[in-house]
């Protein structure tokens, strides 16, 4: 275990009393209730010192940001919340303006995976003039991609020099097919764009999920950091999608044995620092 408090950058929770997620009707044991109880019994033996909530709908965000913002009246973990947001609307800057009211919300993320995202929406006028928008309001830009958009992603946050953003799950590597080479890449491609930072989170789940070891994640791993550095990187547990196939002490560990022999410094930066001084966070150093 670490000799610090852990931030992680990258969890959820949804009550299905409260929302409802019609992407979890067809998601097997997500398909229930996961509450920020539940999510603190996964870091049993583990300090953590702050989270940050990622949206889960693009049905009822508005709802989903105040729900999370009362959580956060109990639970004083929660020190961030990243909502959805319909960066190509005309509205969006009203949509900004809003979220700015409430202090926990820190970004915003606009999934950029599907085919109608790939070559069209990222790079198109409308999403360039309300990523634009983001500083404006002291917002950044949580990008979740896939290897196959690096490339427009990268045109687009050439466009937007003043935007911060941090790209989720590594762009969600192919480990279970073999797919290092085109997503490292990528990925190089990338790290080159100094305004773009990089979550470690995501990798039990694109490995082979009843197969993987840690030989499996460790290239996927090393070389995030290689190419981003140490000041670039934050640990996300990816909660509870990664309990598809272990829990958070098991990532934890993990992460442990490929960073074993590192300085308390730069695993301070990638498992706490990192993340509060991109997201802004209200932690005391």
């Amino acid at each position: 275990m670490f000799s610090f408090p852990i931030v992680d950058s990258h969890f959820h929770i949804w009550d299905l009393n409260n929302l409802r997620y019609p992407w979890l009707d067809t998601r097997g044991i997500l398909n229930n209730t996961y509450l920020f109880s539940d999510y603190l019994k996964q870091y049993d033996g583990w300090e953590l010192e702050a989270s940050v909530y990622v949206e889960v709908t693009s049905t009822d965000y508005k709802k989903e940001a105040d729900w999370v913002s009362e959580q956060a009246k109990t639970y004083n973990q929660i020190k961030g919340v990243v909502s959805w947001g319909k960066v190509e609307d005309p509205d969006f800057e009203a949509d900004l303006a809003r979220m700015q009211k409430n202090p926990l919300i820190k970004g915003v993320r606009r999934m950029l995976k599907k085919a109608e995202s790939r070559e069209q929406l990222c790079v198109s006028a409308p999403f360039i003039k309300g990523m634009r928008l983001l500083p404006k309001y002291n917002m950044i830009y949580d990008m979740g991609i896939v290897p196959e958009i690096m490339d427009s992603a990268c045109e687009m946050i050439r466009q937007c020099p003043d935007v911060k953003f941090v790209v989720e799950h590594c762009a969600e590597p192919d480990i279970k097919g073999g797919g290092f080479d085109f997503w490292a890449e990528g990925m190089t491609k990338m790290s080159a764009l100094d305004n773009v930072y990089i979550k470690l989170s995501g990798f039990l789940t694109k490995a082979d999920r009843q197969k993987w070891t840690v030989d499996d994640l460790r290239p996927y791993m090393e070389y995030a950091v290689e190419k981003f550095g140490y000041d670039r990187v934050m640990y996300g547990s990816d909660w509870p999608p990664v309990i598809q196939v272990a829990d958070i002490k098991t990532w934890l560990e993990i992460c442990e044995q490929v960073f074993e022999g590192e300085s308390r410094g730069n695993l301070e930066k990638i498992f706490r620092k990192n993340a509060i001084s991109f997201y802004g966070l209200d932690c005391g150093e």
